[in-house]
């Protein structure tokens, strides 16, 4: 139990720095924080799909090297991830296309997977009951370029925290991840 007399007792007293003068100069620094914001997370979202870009080629390369046709990195997702889409309660022979998709997801853009999924659908190469568990899987931001976004984001409006917030963000990450694939799975329990 506490026995010492609370600092905060009775009064708090924070200390906030006045930035702006008035509503106008408040109103232009806010615009240049947002832009600032906003150009952080255009740069990260360039820079982490031109790696993805690069490594696909790459694995591209590599296969026609050594007469493996269709190395991708989308032929890899599907690989590692079909294990766990099967979890999820898709049917094994589906779970090979969710399982890209949820690579896709975590490692690209929840917007090309979902891009992915459409075609997939259109293609007839799922049901409805896949559909509806990636559908869920796929809804989120947790992605590795989300990560460059949260750290390049935060950092700019605390840039005196980025250690603390470098440290955090794959943690973030996973925490999401798991939310979306708890989610996905009571889609999968219930249909």
């Amino acid at each position: 139990p506490e026995t010492d007399k609370p600092l905060t007792r009775g009064k708090v007293r924070i200390s906030v720095p006045h930035r702006f003068a008035n509503v106008v100069e408040a109103a232009v620094g806010g615009a240049t924080d947002s832009l600032v914001l906003t150009g952080n997370i255009v740069a990260m979202l360039v820079a982490f799909l031109g790696i993805v870009a690069l490594l696909d080629g790459l694995l591209t390369g590599i296969g026609h090297v050594f007469t493996i046709n269709g190395l991708t990195l989308e032929s890899i997702f599907s690989i590692i991830f079909r294990p766990i889409a099967w979890f999820l309660g898709v049917s094994w022979s589906e779970a090979e296309h969710v399982g890209s998709l949820l690579g896709e997801k975590l490692f690209v853009t929840e917007f090309i997977a979902y891009k992915n999924l459409l075609d997939m659908v259109n293609r007839g190469l799922l049901s409805e009951r896949a559909e509806a568990i990636a559908t869920f899987a796929l809804c989120s931001f947790a992605n590795v370029a989300s990560i460059g976004i949260q750290v390049g984001g935060l950092s700019a409006i605390v840039p005196q925290r980025r250690n603390e917030i470098s440290v955090l963000a794959p943690r973030a990450l996973l925490a999401g991840v798991f939310t979306n694939l708890m989610t996905a799975s009571i889609v999968g329990m219930v249909l």
